[in-house]
């Protein structure tokens, strides 16, 4: 038989045998000032956030004593009161806080507006957090002191998700929520695994360029229409976020987004409050929102505390349960699937010293909540055995010469007791249990509650594939090699490792010359792995070549220079260089500059070059005329210069550029005085050339 009923005017299904598990509170942590947030960095701690700027930690699993993680109180605007929604409203570890030690909180800063920043704990300390490592991520202002969201948390994405409050007052006066170019009434997504201060936009946010051509909405924005989501959460299991968001005058509610969203939701507001229209001016058709699947009426709710889906190992009769609460009415509540499309969701009773804040959930699973006067409370389930899930690493099976890890859930309150064949296994009393022996297993776990026993897995020997071959398509790399060489497995769809492969090719490129081994293996429709085929890839290195007894600078009718070169058996190459392939004739070359360089391969095939440098000048070596038979004035010169000369001598004149080829040729000329003119030559060097009575002189001329 099924029950419908409406609760605070949402339709809700409930299965009439559905039996509501009987809730306590044990309390672990007490001492703490004005509680916003409970995180865990993935160990025994839990992280205790108060108000004014300090986070703690304490180990609930063994005692109440607390330690200051970090001291933040400058930063933090000073709440006024308890009713001040200001101050340090959230924290969260990185998924990899163990190797980087990063940590994320969400602040009010001391001019009232929204900070995200990353800070690091200790190198040497775990258990300090570094207050001068601060990184400004976010600023966001804003416009009233309250409505400021705070609940920072990383998706199973990786990504940041940031809730933000719409900025405040009330009714949001400036229609902040549905405002697509402001970031208040949104949650946001970003991307902080960079090194560097601030952060990027995943390109998958539903608001990018390329889900957005016309730039209508912030990047930023994962979803849009939210009120205050003071506490929200990721189920850790599926994904599914659960966003409880505080209500105006009627209802507060609980949103569900599943994990598998691409983002974009619109949940309402200030168009609607939950599901009953608030202000619908200039909005869209109720099929354009999105509504909560859970409402609370006010009276005696009042500002709606979201919770966690229970993931823990303590109480099966919960798991998978979203649990909340209300900051005025003390009720815990839990919601979950009816198995029909539906949802149900029940009261676990009111908790006279109510004023709760927040929940949390340790790295277990176990879900936590805290009152705003500090004390820090377990849920726990009277009655409920634990659970006893039972997996296994990998195959389903033990593959040939192997062991297989078979594991169940994880609580430090947890008994375990391991068995093989209904036989208990001596010695085996925790999580995991590693086996090399085929049979059937089970775990019994055990709680001061009672005992559950988990199904019984089988585990075989699993026969491991042949062991492949392997090679790859180029033999003789050479360490300058900049293109990527095929990697060839049979049989095929195996998996390469090794430093250098890339996928089913080994790339060279910046490795340097070395040995890298290369290993290949396969798996088997079963999961077994092959053992691995391995061989090495060989960079040779390149060879050392040099390439020496050449001047730096020649006349055109200097002697022919046979440079000095090693090893031998390479190519001397450039302007200049004789057919013989080993002397460099200047003439040859020609003036101007020239480059002149030696190439050598090795067996290998692997090439290396030496070059020189040479400049050839129009100068030759036979007798010459000096300065006493000619002068030139200007040199250097812009466009005209004038060579004087001492005698009336017939004499030939000819100008080369730096290349050798003659720009002005004048033959017999035997005045005293001659102008030439190389307006029309580009700035640079060249020669001057004057031959008389079987001498020749030679000066360089600069056109500037």
């Amino acid at each position: 038989m099924k029950i419908t009923r409406i609760l605070a005017g949402l339709l809700f299904s409930v299965t009439a045998v559905a039996q509501t598990p009987v809730l306590t509170l044990n309390q672990v942590g007490s001492g703490f000032t004005r509680v916003t947030t409970l995180a865990n960095a993935g160990d025994d701690r839990l992280f205790v956030c108060e108000k004014g700027g300090i986070i703690k930690f304490f180990r609930p699993y063994v005692g109440p004593a607390s330690t200051t993680f970090m001291d933040i109180n400058s930063k933090v605007i000073n709440p006024t009161g308890d009713s001040d929604e200001r101050g340090l409203l959230g924290l969260t570890f990185d998924p990899n806080f163990a190797t980087n030690r990063r940590f994320y909180v969400n602040y009010i800063n001391n001019s009232g507006n929204t900070v995200v920043a990353r800070y690091t704990a200790s190198e040497t300390d775990p258990n300090v957090g570094v207050v001068a490592s601060e990184e400004i991520i976010l600023t966001v202002t804003q416009p009233f002191s309250n409505h400021n969201g705070g609940c920072i948390l990383f998706g199973p994405d990786g990504y940041l998700y940031i809730g933000m409050g719409d900025g405040g007052s009330g009714g949001d006066p400036q229609n902040y929520s549905q405002n697509r170019q402001s970031l208040l009434g949104k949650m946001l997504r970003i991307d902080v695994s960079g090194n560097g201060p601030g952060c990027t936009i995943p390109e998958s946010n539903p608001f990018t360029l390329a889900n957005d051509p016309n730039n209508t909405t912030r990047d930023e924005i994962w979803a849009i229409g939210v009120r205050n989501p003071w506490r929200w959460s990721f189920d850790s299991q599926t994904g599914d976020m659960w966003i409880a968001d505080v209500g105006q005058n009627e209802k507060e509610e609980i949103n569900f987004q599943p994990g598998n969203s691409a983002g974009g939701e619109n949940y309402g507001w200030r168009c609607y409050e939950a599901d009953l229209p608030y202000n619908t001016n200039g909005c869209l058709g109720q099929s354009n929102y999105v509504f909560p699947i859970v409402g609370l009426a006010h009276e005696p709710a009042c500002s709606v505390t979201g919770g966690y889906v229970y993931r823990g190992n303590l109480y099966e009769d919960v798991f998978g349960r979203y649990f909340f609460t209300d900051y005025c009415d003390g009720i815990i509540r839990s919601t979950f699937a009816d198995g029909q499309g539906g949802w149900t969701t029940q009261s676990h009773g009111a908790f006279t010293q109510f004023a709760y804040t927040t929940f949390g959930e340790d790295a277990y699973g176990e879900v936590y909540i805290a009152r705003q006067s500090g004390i820090i409370a377990r849920l726990t389930i009277a009655a409920s055995d634990p659970r006893a899930p039972i997996s296994v690493d990998g195959p389903i099976g033990i593959c040939e010469g192997g062991s297989a890890t078979l594991r169940t859930g994880l609580n430090p309150d947890l008994t375990y007791v391991w068995y093989k064949d209904n036989t208990v296994i001596a010695g085996a009393d925790q999580a995991t249990y590693e086996t090399t022996e085929p049979g059937v297993y089970k775990v019994i776990t055990t709680s001061d509650n009672g005992s559950k026993e988990s199904i019984e897995l089988t585990i075989n020997i699993l026969p491991v594939p042949a062991t492949p071959s392997a090679t790859i398509s180029q033999t003789n790399i050479c360490e300058d090699q900049a293109f990527a060489i095929a990697l060839n497995g049979t049989p095929a769809g195996g998996t390469f490792e090794g430093t250098g492969v890339e996928d089913s090719n080994f790339n060279p490129f910046n490795l340097g010359a070395g040995t890298y081994p290369v290993s290949y293996f396969v798996t088997g429709a079963n999961g077994c792995e092959s053992a691995p085929f391995g061989f090495n890839v060989v960079i040779n290195p390149l060879p050392t070549v040099s390439l020496s007894g050449l001047d730096a600078e020649y006349c055109l009718d200097s002697p022919l220079a046979t440079p000095v070169v090693s090893p031998a058996g390479g190519t001397l190459n450039g302007p200049g260089v004789e057919v013989n392939g080993s002397t460099f004739n200047p003439a040859l070359a020609g003036a101007g500059q020239h480059v002149v360089s030696y190439t050598y391969a090795d067996a290998n095939g692997c090439a290396n070059s030496a070059s020189e440098s040479i400049l050839v000048d129009a100068c030759l070596s036979a007798e010459n005329l000096t300065s006493n038979n000619y002068s030139i004035s200007p040199n250097p010169f812009k466009e005209t210069f004038q060579i004087t000369f001492n005698d009336a001598a017939v004499k030939n004149i000819t100008v080369f550029n730096a290349i050798g080829q003659a720009i002005i040729t004048e033959a017999n000329f035997s005045g005293s005085k001659y102008t030439a003119s190389l307006e029309t030559q580009p700035a640079g060097v060249y020669f001057l050339v004057v031959e008389q009575n079987g001498k020749t002189g030679s000066t360089k001329l600069i056109k500037q």
